[in-house]
């Protein structure tokens, strides 16, 4: 089971601990699908063919991450 609060790339120190957490995973897949949908024309633009807000942009990749973890989460 993957949780999306969990952090991909946490620093330890030497004692194991995690002094820096890093992205979580949720963080992590959005700006991926965030990356993508704005190198993708056919994502960065509305019905109308005009181009997608940042922020439109933003929710689109974080409801996108989300769907990934639930999919990573089935058996």
């Amino acid at each position: 089971m993957t949780n999306g609060n969990e952090s991909i790339n946490a620093i330890l120190d030497s004692e194991g601990n995690g002094s820096f957490k890093g992205l979580t995973k949720r963080e992590y897949f959005a700006a991926m699908a965030m990356q993508g949908a704005i190198a993708n024309t056919g994502v960065a633009k509305q019905a109308n063919g005009e181009p997608q807000t940042y922020s439109s942009l933003s929710v689109i990749a974080v409801k996108a991450a989300d769907a990934l973890i639930i999919e990573l989460n089935k058996q």
